[in-house]
Protein backbone atom coordinates (compact mmCIF):
# COMPACT_ATOMS: atom_id res chain seq x y z
CA UNK A 1 0.00 0.00 0.00
CA UNK A 2 1.43 3.48 -0.80
CA UNK A 3 1.60 6.25 1.32
CA UNK A 4 -0.74 8.26 -0.31
CA UNK A 5 -2.92 5.58 0.09
CA UNK A 6 -2.04 4.83 3.93
CA UNK A 7 -3.46 8.55 3.91
CA UNK A 8 -6.32 8.41 2.59
CA UNK A 9 -7.06 5.11 5.48
CA UNK A 10 -5.99 6.58 8.49
CA UNK A 11 -6.34 10.29 7.60
CA UNK A 12 -10.42 9.62 8.36
CA UNK A 13 -9.96 7.24 11.08
CA UNK A 14 -7.95 9.67 12.52
CA UNK A 15 -10.44 12.61 12.48
CA UNK A 16 -13.16 10.11 13.88
CA UNK A 17 -11.04 9.28 16.99
CA UNK A 18 -10.72 12.97 17.70
CA UNK A 19 -14.50 13.55 17.34
CA UNK A 20 -15.29 10.24 19.54
CA UNK A 21 -12.22 11.59 22.17
CA UNK A 22 -13.78 15.44 22.13
CA UNK A 23 -17.75 14.00 22.96
CA UNK A 24 -16.32 11.83 24.97
CA UNK A 25 -14.45 14.04 27.90
CA UNK A 26 -17.62 16.88 26.78
CA UNK A 27 -19.85 14.16 28.40
CA UNK A 28 -17.61 12.66 31.06
CA UNK A 29 -16.89 16.23 32.48
CA UNK A 30 -20.56 17.91 32.17
CA UNK A 31 -22.66 17.96 34.64
CA UNK A 32 -25.31 16.04 34.66
CA UNK A 33 -28.17 17.40 37.08
CA UNK A 34 -29.19 20.83 37.20
CA UNK A 35 -27.90 21.25 41.04
CA UNK A 36 -24.90 20.03 39.52
CA UNK A 37 -24.53 22.64 36.89
CA UNK A 38 -25.69 25.54 39.50
CA UNK A 39 -23.15 24.36 42.11
CA UNK A 40 -20.30 24.06 39.70
CA UNK A 41 -21.07 27.76 38.45
CA UNK A 42 -21.28 29.14 42.07
CA UNK A 43 -18.10 27.13 42.73
CA UNK A 44 -16.16 28.26 39.53
CA UNK A 45 -17.52 32.05 39.83
CA UNK A 46 -16.29 32.74 43.33
CA UNK A 47 -13.43 30.17 44.34
CA UNK A 48 -9.75 30.57 43.39
CA UNK A 49 -9.11 28.52 40.46
CA UNK A 50 -6.18 26.36 42.29
CA UNK A 51 -9.35 25.35 43.96
CA UNK A 52 -12.34 24.38 41.79
CA UNK A 53 -12.86 20.71 40.24
CA UNK A 54 -12.99 20.18 37.29
CA UNK A 55 -16.23 18.07 38.04
CA UNK A 56 -18.52 18.26 40.91
CA UNK A 57 -20.32 14.62 42.25
CA UNK A 58 -23.55 16.22 43.92
CA UNK A 59 -25.50 13.71 46.22
CA UNK A 60 -28.45 14.47 47.92
CA UNK A 61 -28.87 15.46 51.19
CA UNK A 62 -24.94 15.38 51.74
CA UNK A 63 -23.53 17.21 54.92
CA UNK A 64 -20.58 18.84 54.95
CA UNK A 65 -19.26 16.15 57.66
CA UNK A 66 -19.99 13.50 54.39
CA UNK A 67 -23.30 12.39 55.43
CA UNK A 68 -26.32 11.72 53.67
CA UNK A 69 -28.82 12.83 56.66
CA UNK A 70 -29.36 16.57 55.64
CA UNK A 71 -32.23 18.02 55.06
CA UNK A 72 -34.35 17.08 51.86
CA UNK A 73 -33.37 20.14 49.90
CA UNK A 74 -30.03 19.79 50.42
CA UNK A 75 -27.64 18.61 47.62
CA UNK A 76 -23.82 19.12 48.33
CA UNK A 77 -20.46 17.95 47.26
CA UNK A 78 -17.00 17.12 48.90
CA UNK A 79 -13.37 17.00 47.24
CA UNK A 80 -9.85 17.68 48.73
CA UNK A 81 -7.32 19.83 47.31
CA UNK A 82 -3.72 19.27 48.82
CA UNK A 83 -5.44 17.71 51.68
CA UNK A 84 -7.57 20.34 52.31
CA UNK A 85 -11.51 19.41 52.11
CA UNK A 86 -14.07 21.81 50.29
CA UNK A 87 -17.78 21.37 50.34
CA UNK A 88 -20.32 23.13 48.28
CA UNK A 89 -24.22 22.91 49.47
CA UNK A 90 -27.30 24.44 47.59
CA UNK A 91 -30.58 24.33 49.74
CA UNK A 92 -33.80 24.41 47.49
CA UNK A 93 -36.41 26.78 48.74
CA UNK A 94 -39.00 25.01 51.03
CA UNK A 95 -42.39 26.74 49.82
CA UNK A 96 -41.63 28.27 46.62
CA UNK A 97 -39.35 27.17 43.54
CA UNK A 98 -35.79 28.32 43.53
CA UNK A 99 -32.50 28.16 45.11
CA UNK A 100 -32.52 29.07 49.06
CA UNK A 101 -28.66 29.33 49.35
CA UNK A 102 -25.21 28.10 47.88
CA UNK A 103 -22.72 27.73 50.06
CA UNK A 104 -18.94 26.62 50.01
CA UNK A 105 -17.46 25.49 53.20
CA UNK A 106 -12.78 25.15 53.11
CA UNK A 107 -12.00 22.89 56.17
CA UNK A 108 -7.98 23.81 56.64
CA UNK A 109 -5.75 23.95 59.95
CA UNK A 110 -4.70 27.55 58.72
CA UNK A 111 -7.24 29.02 61.01
CA UNK A 112 -6.06 30.23 64.44
CA UNK A 113 -7.97 29.65 67.40
CA UNK A 114 -8.79 34.00 67.65
CA UNK A 115 -9.33 35.18 64.27
CA UNK A 116 -8.43 39.18 63.61
CA UNK A 117 -9.60 41.21 60.82
CA UNK A 118 -6.12 40.62 59.31
CA UNK A 119 -5.89 36.89 59.09
CA UNK A 120 -9.60 36.95 57.57
CA UNK A 121 -8.56 39.35 54.86
CA UNK A 122 -5.93 37.13 54.08
CA UNK A 123 -7.85 33.80 54.21
CA UNK A 124 -10.87 35.58 52.15
CA UNK A 125 -7.87 36.87 49.27
CA UNK A 126 -6.48 33.06 49.12
CA UNK A 127 -9.90 31.09 48.43
CA UNK A 128 -12.24 33.50 47.29
CA UNK A 129 -12.04 35.32 44.00
CA UNK A 130 -14.81 38.20 45.76
CA UNK A 131 -13.34 41.23 46.52
CA UNK A 132 -16.12 43.06 47.81
CA UNK A 133 -14.39 46.14 49.90
CA UNK A 134 -17.17 46.18 52.69
CA UNK A 135 -15.63 46.11 56.39
CA UNK A 136 -15.13 43.19 57.85
CA UNK A 137 -16.93 42.64 61.62
CA UNK A 138 -15.38 40.37 64.04
CA UNK A 139 -17.33 38.97 66.88
CA UNK A 140 -16.44 36.58 69.89
CA UNK A 141 -19.88 35.80 70.92
CA UNK A 142 -19.02 33.15 73.70
CA UNK A 143 -16.20 31.55 74.95
CA UNK A 144 -13.76 29.66 72.62
CA UNK A 145 -15.67 31.02 69.45
CA UNK A 146 -14.46 33.61 67.05
CA UNK A 147 -15.81 34.45 63.80
CA UNK A 148 -14.81 37.33 61.56
CA UNK A 149 -17.37 37.99 58.17
CA UNK A 150 -18.33 40.38 55.66
CA UNK A 151 -21.36 40.43 54.04
CA UNK A 152 -22.92 42.29 50.89
CA UNK A 153 -25.31 43.37 48.29
CA UNK A 154 -24.16 42.70 44.72
CA UNK A 155 -25.68 44.54 41.70
CA UNK A 156 -28.04 42.42 40.63
CA UNK A 157 -29.39 42.06 44.16
CA UNK A 158 -27.75 38.97 45.34
CA UNK A 159 -26.79 38.92 48.85
CA UNK A 160 -23.02 37.25 49.42
CA UNK A 161 -20.74 37.16 51.96
CA UNK A 162 -17.86 35.53 53.12
CA UNK A 163 -16.70 34.04 57.01
CA UNK A 164 -13.85 32.87 58.99
CA UNK A 165 -15.06 30.91 62.02
CA UNK A 166 -12.56 29.40 64.88
CA UNK A 167 -14.80 26.77 67.35
CA UNK A 168 -13.45 24.30 69.88
CA UNK A 169 -14.80 21.57 67.15
CA UNK A 170 -15.33 23.36 63.89
CA UNK A 171 -12.95 25.79 62.03
CA UNK A 172 -13.65 26.70 58.74
CA UNK A 173 -13.93 29.37 55.82
CA UNK A 174 -17.37 29.76 53.87
CA UNK A 175 -18.90 31.79 51.51
CA UNK A 176 -22.86 32.02 51.22
CA UNK A 177 -25.14 33.49 48.37
CA UNK A 178 -28.78 34.55 48.47
CA UNK A 179 -30.25 34.52 45.52
CA UNK A 180 -33.50 37.43 45.13
CA UNK A 181 -35.45 34.16 44.98
CA UNK A 182 -34.65 33.19 48.27
CA UNK A 183 -36.54 32.45 51.38
CA UNK A 184 -33.78 33.62 53.35
CA UNK A 185 -32.92 36.79 51.47
CA UNK A 186 -33.84 38.78 54.40
CA UNK A 187 -30.59 37.36 56.63
CA UNK A 188 -28.01 40.11 56.59
CA UNK A 189 -25.30 36.72 57.21
CA UNK A 190 -23.96 33.90 56.40
CA UNK A 191 -23.80 32.33 60.11
CA UNK A 192 -26.00 34.78 62.11
CA UNK A 193 -29.92 34.31 61.24
CA UNK A 194 -31.23 37.90 61.63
Amino acid sequence: MSLKERVKVIFPLLILAIIIFFFYFQYRYAPKTQEEKILLSFVKENLNDKYVPKTLNVVHRLTYNNKTDGLSNLYGSIWLVNGIKIYSGLHKNVNKTGISDLEIFIFTKEIPDIIDENKSSMLFAKYFKAKNPSKIVCASPTNGVSFCEKFWKEENGEKKGMVVVSALTNKFIAMCKYPLESEEYGFSSCIRFK
